[in-house]
């Protein structure tokens, strides 16, 4: 008798059973892939538009400080009574006959010095504003005995951080007088000869009056801020001030990029036009003012745009303050606004 056991047969899978399983694999790797390409791009998107978002309230608040304390001149608190003894053309940034000044879009003058400066970097459609200020440094520690007499303040106050060639002011609340400094400050001496190293001579080594403990100096601020196009092609804000240059050692008047990706200012200026108060009753554009010693405050409004372009294509409108913008590329764009108020015209 014969004991037959039962073979046990192995079959493989079918060729339809394989092509099913790698049909939903790849599905299954298709939806994974997706998902992830989908979250990548949200957060890339979330990135940029945070990005953006910083760059706009930093560039606000810049603006807006300085706006808004325009044609502080110390305790005198009067921009008119500043006498300016350094050598500078009466159109140039570092002239102090204005408080603010601004460029409107295309213009080839900046109002009211007539100032051509810094025209050609300005980029087309945008507009411009300029303003200074003075910004306390020490009061004085001795009063002057001649118009000539060096000034004297706390040794510890500028700590050696002020160089020949800075720009200063000596202010009390009569007057203020605004002079290069001549000399490195040595043990709190300031000195405000004709002859100045490294920067902008003074016109005398004279004061316009003697100023005495009651008197402060301060750092001359005098800015102009615009949107020009940055190396890489890309539209950005930039400051220009007067600042000693690294390569050189000497003060001159340098262009600073400060943020990336404003694509446009527009600018409005309040004009405070009723008797016994110094509210703005209109805004207009700085080709269409004509009172400068009547605005009283600032409208802003600028359009970012995020630093990269690997967004769909997109067809937008933004009007600032009347200018309609309009884009048509791959980069994502937010309008912002403020109105600033300048301190120093408002009746409190």
């Amino acid at each position: 008798m014969f004991n037959h056991k039962k073979q046990k047969i192995n079959n493989g899978f079918s060729l339809i059973e394989l092509l099913v399983a790698m049909t939903l694999g790849l599905f299954l790797i298709g939806g994974a892939i997706t998902m992830f390409m989908s979250n990548s791009r949200t957060y890339n998107e979330q990135v940029s538009m945070s990005r953006l978002q910083e760059n706009a309230r930093f560039a606000l608040d810049i603006l807006m400080r300085d706006i808004r304390i325009a044609g502080y001149s110390g305790c005198s608190d009067d921009f008119n009574s500043v006498t300016n003894n350094i050598s500078v053309d009466a159109k140039q940034l570092l002239s102090f006959i204005n408080a603010i000044e601004g460029i409107e879009q295309d213009s080839t003058t900046w109002k009211p010095s007539a100032s051509t400066e810094n025209i050609t970097s300005i980029k087309a459609g945008t507009d411009g504003i300029a303003v200074r200020y003075f910004q306390n440094l020490s009061p004085l520690t001795a009063a002057m005995t001649t118009i000539e007499s060096d000034l004297t303040i706390d040794a510890t106050a500028a700590g050696g951080l002020l160089k020949s060639g800075d720009l200063l002011a000596v202010s009390d609340c009569g007057s203020a007088d605004i002079f290069a400094l001549s000399a490195d400050e040595n043990a709190g001496i300031i000195k405000h000869a004709e002859v100045v190293t490294n920067g902008t001579n003074n016109t005398t080594g004279n004061l316009s009056k003697l100023y005495l403990l009651d008197s402060s100096l301060m750092r001359v601020i005098s800015r102009r801020y615009i949107i020009k196009d940055a190396t890489n092609g890309q539209p950005s804000l930039f400051r220009i001030q007067y600042l000693k240059d690294a390569t050189t050692d000497n003060f001159s008047v340098i262009e600073q990029e400060l943020i990336p990706g404003v694509d446009n200012m527009q600018i409005l200026y309040g004009i405070a036009t009723g008797v016994g108060d110094r509210l703005p009753d209109t805004y207009a554009k700085a080709s269409d003012v004509t009172q400068w010693n009547n605005v009283v405050s600032v409208r802003l409004a600028l359009l970012l745009s995020t630093e990269t372009d690997n967004f769909s294509a997109l067809e937008t409108s933004h009007n600032l303050l009347g200018e309609v913008i309009l884009s048509n590329d791959k980069r994502r764009r937010r309008m912002y606004t403020a109105t600033v108020k300048i301190r120093n015209r408002f009746t409190d």
